[in-house]
């Protein structure tokens, strides 16, 4: 039409069957395509946002385990695709490096993690555990084969996903109603 493309004709090249036959599988699925669709501006052609998208339904098809870790890395990919990633090495007021104690915090506004002496910067930043920032870092670098050998003790993974579903949030500006379902049913606590 005037305003729409017209598809004439296509052709399943994978249609993702293991996916299709997985209940769980298929909410993260959900979740990974509507990130995709708030990130994507139509009539963009963008490679990165594509290869993300294949990469990451290839490797959820092939997952036994660590679903809710897939999306978290998604979504950390996604930001730096996007231009959002957080800083997660250094202190993003100071940039000293991160102490191993911990008493840091994550702020969404100022992008990045806040060392004990720079966390009152920003009174709504998020206390983390010393692990989480590195953690993130890990799953930012990963490759997806290794996704399921990944350890993460459940008071990290909760505060992983706090922090990149609450990053999505603020720099998409856009509640995404396949998260809200996902913590709806406990399903960002399914292996």
């Amino acid at each position: 039409g005037r305003n729409l493309d017209i598809v004439t004709q296509a052709e399943i090249i994978h249609s993702f069957q293991k996916i299709r036959e997985n209940l769980d599988k298929i909410f993260y699925g959900s979740a990974i395509l509507d990130l995709v669709n708030k990130a994507s501006v139509e009539g963009d052609k963008s490679k990165d946002l594509f290869s993300l998208l294949l990469t990451a339904l290839e490797t959820l098809e092939e997952l036994k385990g660590n679903i809710s870790l897939l999306l978290t890395a998604f979504q950390l990919k996604l930001m730096a695709i996007s231009g959002y990633l957080p800083a997660l090495t250094a202190c993003i007021a100071c940039h000293s490096p991160l102490p191993p104690e911990g008493g840091m915090k994550i702020s969404v506004v100022q992008g990045g993690v806040l060392c004990p002496k720079c966390n009152q910067a920003d009174i709504n930043a998020y206390f983390v555990s010393p692990e989480t920032p590195s953690l993130l870092n890990k799953l930012l670098k990963i490759d997806r084969t290794k996704l399921s050998q990944i350890k993460v003790a459940a008071k990290a993974q909760r505060e992983m996903t706090t922090i990149t579903e609450t990053y999505i949030n603020y720099y998409l500006e856009a509640r995404l109603k396949s998260h809200e379902f996902l913590a709806k049913t406990n399903m960002q606590d399914i292996g």
